[in-house]
């Protein structure tokens, strides 16, 4: 449900709120004994609000890696099925986007997002209802775009949908901050 705290815990996760000791490990070591460099080199973190530049989609693709190359960057949007609607602009992925990517739609600007995460290349990735603006078969080819991403990596997807979920190897409920077992 809204309010449960998903949001909360995903913060948490990629260190952006203070957590008391011995509360969040990560590969067993107290996230608090890891310097923030440190945690954010091992967390991709797609928040329900994406961050985008008024820059080009390209830009906005490689901000965090600027030195990706232009194949790295379309690998990452054929995975997060926004390829083809991005050759499609006038200018590819040299169109400028806007302040917040105001000329893109909800999902265009979810998937550059996710794109940005998976150019990261990072062992956790977590996904905070970043595919909320797609729709559900959207959503799935993403879903199986990732698939192939993965391996050796772990993908936290917070979802309202249960679709996105069905290849998970877990399910778990939060309410009221906590999870249900």
């Amino acid at each position: 449900r809204s309010g449960a705290g998903k949001s909360t815990l995903c913060h948490l996760l990629a260190r952006q709120y203070p957590v008391a000791n011995g509360t969040i490990f990560l590969n067993d070591v107290d996230i608090n004994r890891l310097s923030l460099a440190s945690v954010r080199e091992r967390v991709a973190y797609v928040p329900q609000d994406v961050l985008l530049f008024s820059d080009t989609v390209a830009a906005n693709i490689s901000f965090g890696n600027a030195a990706a190359s232009q194949a790295q960057i379309e690998r990452a949007a054929r995975i997060c099925r926004i390829y083809e609607e991005i050759v499609g602009f006038s200018e590819g992925y040299h169109t400028r986007i806007g302040e917040r990517g105001v000329k893109l739609s909800g999902g265009q600007r979810q998937r550059i997002a996710l794109a940005r995460a998976i150019l990261l290349d990072r062992p956790l990735l977590i996904i905070d209802d970043s595919l909320s603006a797609v729709d559900l078969e959207t959503e799935q080819e993403i879903i199986s775009g990732l698939a192939a991403y993965l391996p050796g990596r772990t993908c936290l997807i917070v979802s309202h949908r249960i679709a996105p979920l069905r290849e998970a190897a877990w399910i778990m409920v939060l309410e009221e901050g906590r999870l249900l077992t």
